[in-house]
């Protein structure tokens, strides 16, 4: 597996929501960037739709099957939908555990 390119396509696939479905056409990658909570740019609808969205882009380009709203993801600290850098931290490791 290499995690560049699965990290390089999640970021891709949020960068391609956020300017599309949130026409924020000023985005530009922060590992802080505050995805979902407190004053996230998303909403409860917009984070299954980029969750979705992430899903299918990681399964059709590699093949891999994973569900992100898992139960692990809704007990961590941190939730890992609140910053991009939790969400890729938590895809990578959630790819890692299902190898």
């Amino acid at each position: 597996m290499n995690t560049d390119k699965i990290k390089q396509t999640i970021l891709e696939t949020i960068e391609n929501y956020l300017k599309i479905e949130k026409q924020l056409s000023n985005f530009s990658y922060n590992e802080n960037y505050k995805l979902f909570g407190g004053d996230g740019v998303l909403d409860s609808m917009d984070l299954v739709q980029l969750i979705v969205q992430i899903e299918s882009d990681l399964f059709e380009k590699y093949s891999i099957e994973i569900s992100i709203a898992n139960e692990r993801a809704m007990s961590k600290r941190n939730s890992p939908f609140s910053k991009i850098k939790y969400l890729l931290e938590f895809i990578i490791e959630e790819i890692n555990l299902g190898e």
